[in-house]
């Protein structure tokens, strides 16, 4: 009978280490689990923040474009008004008719000071003799 009982008092120690091991590895395996929710829950609001600036750049992108558009719109517009008083060719030629003044204006303003320098030499000159 005794032997009996140290079988049965062996039995029930080995059944008690296997249910602390047991419980040993369910409380680590709920452990792992809460972390990898948390892990999951952090991906997920990660993806989210990705989402909402992907968002934004692609709304600002396309604020730019329409921008861009309008900017095209505008100038395409103004050239042709411009063209329809001025053609660029009647542009040319006042440019170059500009430029054309410009220079008889440099060569009257070189020739008088030429002048004035001349009347200098000779206004020095005949106070001398």
């Amino acid at each position: 009978m005794e032997l009996n009982n140290d079988i049965k008092n062996g039995w029930n120690e080995y059944g008690r280490l296997v249910l602390t091991e047991l419980e040993r590895l369910n409380s680590r395996q709920e452990r792992v689990e809460n972390n990898l929710a948390k892990l999951s829950n952090e991906i997920s609001l990660v993806k989210q923040e990705i989402d909402q600036h992907r968002n934004v750049d692609e709304r600002t992108f396309m604020d730019l474009a329409s921008d861009i558009k309008d900017i095209n719109t505008e100038f395409t517009k103004h050239v042709k008004d411009v063209n329809d008083v001025w053609s660029p060719k009647q542009m040319q030629q006042v440019k170059n008719e500009v430029y054309t003044q410009k220079n008889k204006w440099t060569k009257v303003a070189g020739i008088l000071i030429a002048i004035q320098i001349v009347f200098g030499i000779l206004l020095a000159l005949s106070g001398k003799f």
